[in-house]
């Protein structure tokens, strides 16, 4: 029988120091990435930092690292918030990350990836500080960017922190990559070395979900229910939400909008209906209203997405939902792929409810929803993304 000590495939390790509960991808993410190493029938595990609030913990998952903190605003510093870490905290966080190798993998001498998917510069710097600690002959380093970190001040940090990086374990066993065609060109060019696009995972409906009794209740009263998932921001359009909630017209009041109670949303006589619902749903509950929505509404700022991905829409897309996006985005450029422009709305439009009630009801969007919703059950599945972690695998060692 072979066991986790004399096995060849390799162990792979969520590192996880940004992570505190179930709510956003981070948590849905690592699991699917989990399964999908499974069925590699490589050892998936995971360590967290302590501030984790998740119970119970999935099999092989570690509550053991130490977070990272920043220094607080002082008169000196120029920014708001300081991106200046807390030198104590980063090297605890650094310590444990040692700790935790050495007591898990290093005794095993099976090949390790140690693969982070969410996380700032000081998380790298921490791991890089553990490094130096540990034994580095089998280690290998995955990293999966996010966000439009070329457009940040620190951007050459990263890249400096890359090199270090590939200096310690090695540069073919760095490996980059994103879940987005344009934030992989543009970090390309930044570090000088190409980045593989991921398929996103974690699409699969597989948890038990719970329809939303509002849903289908007397009050909605056969009205377009649309939802504005995620906790409220600026950047993922707090403004274009309460404009659209003042709207007053005969096509509004035809508008159910569903949105997290931290939206503030208003009830505006002669608007469309609000629904307020918790700020932070369980992953059963947001596959609900998933489920339950005619529209979803994604009204992100260009700006903030112009390459960025929205796991949000590939899950819509996935489960066959319409989704409005805002042009010159990730998101309108996926759409584009498959001559859904429809989909691309001007959240400026006077008419703007008349024009989410049509698209509501658009049966060539719908059909166009349909085509992509079966070229993302190819893509976008654990399956394709255990069948790419093996591509890399074999390429970088």
């Amino acid at each position: 029988m072979t066991t986790m000590a004399d096995s060849p495939a390799p162990v792979l390790i969520s590192i996880m120091l940004n992570i505190g509960t179930e709510i956003g991808h981070a948590y849905s993410y690592n699991r699917s990435v989990g399964a999908a190493a499974a069925r590699l029938g490589w050892r998936h595990l995971a360590a967290v930092q302590t501030g984790c609030t998740i119970r119970p913990l999935p099999p092989d998952w570690e509550i053991c690292l130490h977070p990272v903190h920043y220094l607080a605003k002082a008169f000196w510093l120029p920014v708001r918030r300081s991106l200046v870490p807390d030198a104590a905290s980063l090297f605890r966080s650094a310590r444990t990350i040692a700790a935790y190798l050495r007591r898990t993998v290093l005794p095993l001498h099976r090949p390790t990836i140690l693969f982070l998917e969410f996380f700032a510069f000081t998380h790298l710097m921490a791991l890089a500080l553990a490094l130096l600690a540990v034994p580095r002959r089998d280690l290998s380093v995955w990293l999966l960017y996010r966000y439009d970190v070329h457009r940040h001040a620190t951007r050459y940090l990263y890249k400096w922190l890359n090199a270090l990086l590939a200096w310690l374990v090695g540069a073919n066993r760095l490996v980059l990559m994103t879940d987005s065609d344009r934030l992989a060109r543009s970090l390309g060019r930044l570090f000088g070395r190409s980045l593989t696009v991921m398929p996103i995972p974690h699409t699969e409906l597989a948890a038990a979900i719970n329809h939303p009794a509002w849903a289908t209740a007397p009050e909605r009263d056969g009205k377009i229910l649309c939802w504005w998932p995620g906790r409220p921001a600026q950047e993922k359009g707090l403004e274009t939400m309460r404009r659209l909630a003042a709207r007053q017209s005969i096509e509004a009041q035809q508008l159910s909008l569903v949105a997290a109670q931290a939206s503030g949303l208003a009830q505006t006589p002669g608007g469309p209906l609000i629904k307020l619902i918790e700020d932070d749903l369980p992953r059963p509950d947001y596959l609900g209203w998933l489920q339950a929505a005619d529209l979803i509404l994604l009204p992100y700022e260009s700006a903030a997405y112009a390459e960025r991905t929205s796991g949000i829409l590939i899950e819509a897309i996935a489960a066959g939902k319409l989704a409005a996006v805002t042009g010159d985005t990730w998101m309108a450029d996926e759409l584009l792929k498959y001559d859904a422009a429809s989909l691309i709305v001007d959240w400026d439009k006077p008419d703007l409810p008349a024009c989410l009630a049509r698209l509501a009801k658009d049966t060539e969007a719908q059909r166009r929803v349909a085509d992509m919703q079966a070229a993302y059950a190819r893509w976008h599945t654990e399956q394709s993304y255990a069948q790419t972690l093996k591509a890399l695998y074999e390429a970088h060692h």
